[in-house]
């Protein structure tokens, strides 16, 4: 079933810009290359950039082209057992949602930002999704 998309605001966009902003330097400096390329490959791919949130379903044909992951959305945050779970069977529950923009460096939990610039691009690295749909397994129950 397809990912309904979500029309974000201008509110929320600049607040994910305010958040790419920050990362930008940060990527380069402190993420491994095999994110670095990920991020690079998902930004043609997917419409990664400071101006554009990306719609879940775009980087879930994405990555399911590359890797075998598919997005999942959620509402709210999982058990560690329904997550790993997941990442078992090479799904990634990812919430829709934003943080508030009166503080857009800080969010008490998860939220779109979190998802998609600090976990998403590693499930398009082979040797990464590899290593969670099968190490992971065991530790969900799913073996």
């Amino acid at each position: 079933k397809a990912i309904e998309p979500i029309d974000y605001s201008q509110a929320e966009i600049e607040t994910w810009g305010a958040v790419w902003d920050k990362m930008e330097g940060l990527w380069d400096q402190f993420a491994c290359k095999e994110f670095n390329h990920a991020l690079g490959l998902m930004k043609q791919a997917c419409g990664y950039s400071r101006d554009r949130i990306p719609q879940q379903q775009e980087i879930s044909d994405f990555l399911s082209n590359r890797t075998g992951f598919r997005m999942r959305p959620v509402t709210g945050l999982l058990s560690s057992r329904d997550f790993l779970n997941g990442l078992a069977f090479r799904v990634f529950f990812c919430t829709q949602y934003i943080r508030h923009s009166s503080r857009p460096l800080y969010t008490p939990e998860p939220d779109i930002c979190h998802e998609l610039m600090g976990h998403a691009p590693m499930f398009a690295d082979h040797d990464f999704a590899d290593f969670f749909a099968r190490d992971w397994s065991g530790q969900s129950g799913c073996e």
